[in-house]
């Protein structure tokens, strides 16, 4: 696991922008590439806006990946290539070519289990290479980020940011996925949760009642997020997808904008979630 902090500098006036997509699944043909490259373009272009991977963001399905692979799940423009037997290279570059334009403002990329499956069959770690490229930390498969925001006058607020790409199979109902991921509310404290993996794109504001160290009350939120996919859930024409086969619903093609804002008092924080 992860840990340590991130310091960002802000103007005092505009609220920082984490833009937070996953599964992305460049090299799949069902990747939504416009799609993709529009929220990148849009939501990259608000001020003070950082970039944060949450895993699956290439493909990396294999023919020896006999749960997952058939030909037509391969981006049919890499067959087209000089070397169509490239397609982890095709993938790799295609991703970089991806995210390159925002490179200095990544704060990490997350290790999906896309990724971790390929570690496993090739000792070949695709995942870090693509960090190394971009300048970026890699957050591997879990991580927690105390975030330092400070204005011009050195003042600093704070709050905590947790990650994962997720666990398990996923479920064919929301509510499903909601409860297997807000258990981990109970044994990490955080005040935003980040999780990938089930495309599965959700918000759900966690109110909690404590006290201060006068007795006095206090309440805060924690924020649980599913940060979805662009991977179309559903094929055209003969293709048959993976999520077909399993009876997944579509789900909505996105990622979140975490909006942060520094409180006038005070060391907090005021977070809100676009999903």
């Amino acid at each position: 696991m992860k840990t340590g902090k991130i310091t960002l500098e802000h103007d005092g006036k505009n609220p920082v922008h984490l833009v937070v997509m996953g599964d992305l699944h460049v090299g799949s043909r069902e990747f939504a590439r416009k799609r993709a490259k529009e929220f990148l373009e849009t939501n990259m272009a608000l001020p003070q806006s950082y970039l944060i991977g949450m895993g699956d963001h290439m493909d990396t399905i294999v023919l020896s990946d006999r749960k997952r692979f058939r030909m037509s799940v391969v981006d049919p423009a890499y067959l087209a290539m000089d070397d169509p037997e490239a397609i982890l290279d095709y993938q790799f570059e295609d991703c970089l070519a991806l995210l390159s334009p925002y490179k200095g403002r990544i704060l990490g990329l997350t290790r999906g289990n896309h990724e971790d499956q390929f570690i496993k069959r090739y000792g070949h770690n695709h995942h870090r290479r693509l960090c190394n490229e971009l300048g970026c930390e890699d957050l591997l498969a879990m991580w927690m980020k105390t975030v330092l925001l400070k204005d011009q006058h050195k003042k600093v607020r704070s709050f905590k940011l947790y990650g994962a790409h997720g666990h398990g199979g996923s479920t064919r109902t929301e509510g499903g996925n909601v409860t297997k991921y807000s258990h981990q509310t109970k044994y990490f404290d955080a005040d935003v949760y980040l999780w990938g993996h089930t495309h599965d794109l959700w918000y759900k504001a966690m109110p909690c009642v404590t006290t201060n160290s006068v007795g006095g009350w206090m309440d805060r939120t924690k924020h649980l997020v599913n940060t979805g996919s662009f991977k179309k859930g559903l094929g055209k024409d003969t293709v048959v997808t993976w999520e077909e086969t399993m009876g997944f619903p579509p789900r909505r093609l996105g990622g979140v904008v975490i909006a942060v804002r520094p409180c006038l008092a005070g060391s907090g924080v005021m977070i809100k979630v676009t999903a």
